[in-house]
């Protein structure tokens, strides 16, 4: 652990705010290692002590560490936090409301775009973030087409296609239609991860579902922000492999099970068609990102 000391001929200027901002900052090492919950604390700690920092001063500041700061240490703290927040997600987001739309099977990772994560986010209930996405269709098909395109690795540039093809029949008003091809896109990368163990642990002969729904599980306020992109879709798969069985009520909520064996009004929606479409898009864009 790092000791430190900030001293200043004027302490009521410098020392307090520095200590403040500087010795949580100093002592974690790894500002992606903190969880989610930190996220405003962090950045306030950081732009707090830039902005002190940048006052002019009548006097030198002198910094004594035991290990010199290194040069551009600020910027890449900044750097290291921003490449963990989703890039599509608001500068400064709620802490625990994206994480419990994510377990209610919304992907909130790579899109939507920013002002919709908010607007879901600021949503009073299940039904008002369902109106939501109902009314936003048009863009989000915008944003799962832009955040597609960057899905070049030959395995998965296949499955990329035919989830813009979901996206392209959304968009001229073909729902069932999209929502059916996007959730089978999903089911296929699904399957094929598996096999090769790239996200899960390969299952002993056939695939089952089971098999991968035990090695997931929702998110967490503890979970760190380094880890929120990969868990927060893992999130949303989790949520789309909800238990559906024979004889079961068939479930409003977007899910691979009843889409596949209970094609219906109750299941087969616009928002449903949305939700699908999110998912496969958010699903193939970080196995781009993390060699899935």
């Amino acid at each position: 652990m790092r000791s430190w000391k900030v001293s200043d001929e004027t302490p009521e200027e410098n020392g307090p705010e520095s200590q403040r901002a500087l010795g949580p900052l100093v002592r974690s090492g790894i500002v992606g290692g903190w969880p989610l919950a930190a996220f405003r604390q962090i950045t306030g700690c950081l732009g707090s002590l830039r902005a002190t920092w940048q006052q002019p001063r009548s006097r030198p500041v002198s910094v004594n560490l035991v290990r010199p700061l290194p040069p551009g240490m600020f910027a890449g703290m900044f750097a290291r936090l921003l490449e963990s927040i989703p890039p599509n997600w608001p500068d400064d987001p709620d802490r625990e409301t994206p994480l419990e739309i994510m377990n209610a099977g919304i992907p909130l990772i790579w899109v939507p775009r920013s002002d919709i994560v908010e607007r879901l986010t600021t949503a009073g209930n299940a039904d008002a973030r369902g109106a939501i996405l109902g009314q936003t269709a048009q863009e989000i098909v915008d944003d799962c087409e832009a955040v597609l395109a960057d899905v070049t690795a030959p395995d998965l540039q296949p499955l990329a296609s035919l989830a813009g093809a979901a996206g392209r029949a959304l968009r001229d008003g073909h729902g069932a239609a999209s929502q059916a091809l996007a959730a089978n896109v999903f089911d296929t990368w699904l399957r094929d991860a598996a096999r090769r163990g790239v996200v899960f642990i390969p299952p002993k002969g056939y695939f089952r579902y089971p098999h991968v729904v035990r090695q997931m599980k929702p998110l967490a306020s503890e979970v760190r922000i380094r880890d929120l992109r990969e868990l927060g879709v893992q999130a949303s798969i989790l949520a789309a492999l909800r238990d559906f069985g024979p004889g079961d009520a068939i479930p409003a909520e977007f899910g691979r099970h009843p889409t596949a064996h209970a094609a219906g009004p109750e299941q087969y929606t616009d928002v449903n068609a949305v939700i699908a479409l999110m998912l496969t898009t958010s699903v193939l864009r970080q196995a781009q990102a993390s060699g899935w």
